[in-house]
């Protein structure tokens, strides 16, 4: 089927915007990422100025005018390591020194960035015989699922684009779709989580976690006025004999970060019901691993290790009291700072090679490589 979707990384510094592209001489990098997603949209979010309010007499509306692009992708697709990595550094954006050699496994930490710019993708889509592109592509939120009764999940939920174009003939060649490497998922099944301890010493494991998501918001601002800048990223059309001008995006900007999630139980927890009424804030770690890592010596798993530095416990409880059926626990909870550290989360991949990222800033801790 002439079906697919594909990201790679976007090689601008904070994003390629139209006038990147035009005139700007930043070619568009073909996918690098192919992504078996379970749905996946993509919008130009164009915008239109009615003229519904002037009086001229008659009964009928002024045909509204194109006015400007505010373009937005998202998808679903199974925890594949490699998109997870992909996404996560996009979104926290701050990719650390990589520890360990080929053909031993390597340890990348990420890390939330502190200011603007965030890295950025670029999302190619194929619907049959309408291809689309998104470039200069931030990850405003995601949310990483691990139910108890399937595959892992991960959701792009909210993809802010700079630029998106929908060609009217189709590129030829067309990118060949390939999913090599993209075999084992994370899964509930084989993870394990702590409560306490620090940097030097393991918590506490929690017993018969039956759930598990994170939900991570870094809360793009939405404002016109912050995002569009007058004389710059505006695309001239022609159809039908008529002239189109829309205005594009030029940046985007990070708002006040959030991160968040819930913990489900198999059974009641007296003891976290004590932590949520007291707002208890303590560390905790999911480690979850995939399948083993080809050709790694020793060996070693596709691991991925989440750390909310201060978690509190913000929400839910006990099911409520019923006859019949059984009554167990859920809780939402918060990822915090650490007063000691300062930092609220760090993940951790443990892979092949090392996680990259797309430019940040001039020198700064991306990458300009595919992940």
């Amino acid at each position: 089927m002439a079906r697919w979707l594909g990201l790679a990384v976007d090689p601008t510094v904070g994003g390629t915007t139209y006038d990147d592209i035009d005139g700007g001489g930043i070619t568009v990098p073909d996918p690098d990422l192919w992504v078996p997603a379970t749905t996946g949209t993509m919008t130009a979010g164009s915008n239109n100025l009615d003229r519904n309010n002037e009086v001229r007499g008659r009964r009928g509306n002024t045909a509204p005018i194109v006015f400007n692009s505010d373009p937005r992708g998202s998808f679903e697709v199974r925890a594949y390591p490699r998109i997870v990595q992909a996404i996560v550094a996009t979104a926290l954006g701050k990719v650390g020194t990589p520890t360990g050699t080929s053909p031993a496994a390597v340890t990348t930490p990420v890390t939330p960035v502190e200011s603007n710019p965030l890295p950025t993708l670029v999302m190619h889509m194929l619907r049959e015989e309408q291809y689309e592109v998104i470039t200069g592509m931030a990850v405003s939120s995601f949310e990483l699922n691990l139910a108890a009764d399937a595959e892992g999940t991960i959701n792009l939920s909210d993809g802010r684009g700079l630029y998106h174009d929908v060609p009217q003939t189709l590129p030829s060649p067309l990118p060949t779709p390939s999913y090599r490497g993209l075999n084992d998922t994370f899964l509930l099944r084989d993870a394990v989580a702590y409560i306490g301890g620090d940097d030097r010493t393991q918590g506490v494991r929690i017993p018969c976690l039956s759930g598990f998501t994170l939900t991570y918001d870094n809360n793009l601002i939405d404002d016109f006025q912050s995002r569009f800048c007058a004389g710059e990223n505006v695309r001239t059309y022609s159809l039908n004999g008529k002239t189109y001008r829309v205005w594009n995006p030029g940046r985007h900007k990070v708002g006040p970060q959030s991160v968040t999630g819930t913990l489900q139980f198999a059974d009641v927890r007296p003891d976290l019901e004590l932590r949520r009424i007291l707002a208890d804030a303590e560390r905790f770690e999911i480690h979850c691993t995939a399948g083993p890592i080809a050709g790694a010596s020793p060996a070693a798993d596709e691991t991925m290790v989440i750390t909310l530095h201060q978690q509190v416990l913000t929400g839910g409880g006990a099911d409520p009291l019923v006859k019949e059926g059984d009554i167990r626990a859920s809780y939402e909870f918060g990822g915090f700072l650490d007063p000691e550290t300062n930092d609220d989360i760090t993940i951790e991949f443990v892979s092949a090679r090392p996680v990259v990222v797309g430019p940040i800033a001039a020198g700064g801790s991306g990458s300009g490589s595919g992940g």
